[in-house]
């Protein structure tokens, strides 16, 4: 199997890195990191502004079917690519 490399180079020279190489679970290990960087941020340097439970709770039924919507769609792409 000749596969072509993780990393390389463009043309100015710049690093290039083709994350698709991996394996998923690897580039869920990635994307999870992420996503915990960003909202540890977030948490970090917001909390100067205060956000009460009655804004929240409006929005907490969205999130919740985003979310179940994302992992059907993951698991679905997962078994639509084995075949």
């Amino acid at each position: 199997m000749d596969r072509k490399p993780i990393h390389s180079r463009d043309k100015h020279g710049r690093h290039k890195v083709d994350l698709r190489q991996l394996p998923a679970p690897a580039r869920y290990g990635i994307a999870i990191a992420v996503v915990v960087f960003v909202l540890g941020l977030a948490v970090r340097f917001g909390r100067d502004r205060g956000i009460t439970d009655e804004v929240v709770a409006p929005f907490i039924p969205f999130v919740g079917v985003a979310v179940v919507f994302l992992v059907v769609l993951g698991v679905w792409l997962q078994i639509r690519g084995r075949k």
